[in-house]
């Protein structure tokens, strides 16, 4: 690759880099091409943009931007997840595929500045997306209406009887 494809590649890894929520790195030996085609199929589907660069490229991506902290923690060969929407898109996407895949394996998550090691990874997998919290809430909200109104139905039948 010469020097002018490097900046290319450098200047969208780092503007996907801004864009992006949280990342999620995976180790990628053992793993082979039709297998990261599928994960890749299965990001696209949930804005998650999936990623096969250089080490080297990746750490000069990584400068200047709120993931500059894990340029030192990239080594060894990586496969790269970075979230754009919901945070735990990325961390759902690589769990559900280190369980289906045994040579996959997560390295560790980046999420608000903070270096998740894969023990953690579980709980930003779990993080509900904004649609689930609104859902819960709007359930919520309706089941307290509907036993406000049976409480009142309910007091106004005892005092009518008293």
């Amino acid at each position: 690759m010469n020097f002018k494809k490097k900046k290319e590649v450098i200047l969208k890894v780092k503007n996907l880099i801004n864009k992006t929520l949280s990342i999620v790195i995976s180790d990628l030996n053992n793993i082979n091409s039709n297998t990261i085609n599928d994960l890749r199929r299965k990001g696209r589907v949930i804005d998650v943009e999936v990623l096969l660069i250089r080490n080297t490229l990746l750490r000069i991506a990584f400068k200047n931007t709120k993931f500059n902290f894990l340029k030192n923690s990239i080594s060894g060969n990586n496969i790269i997840c970075f979230s754009k929407k919901t945070p735990a898109f990325s961390a759902r996407l690589c769990k559900e595929f280190e369980n289906k895949n045994e040579n996959f394996k997560i390295k560790l998550a980046a999420f608000e500045g903070e270096i998740i090691t894969k023990e953690n990874i579980n709980k930003l997998a779990m993080l509900p997306t904004l649609e689930e919290i609104l859902s819960k809430l709007i359930y919520i909200l309706k089941e307290i209406s509907l036993g406000k109104f049976v409480r009142v139905l309910n007091n106004f039948k005892n005092k009518k009887f008293k």
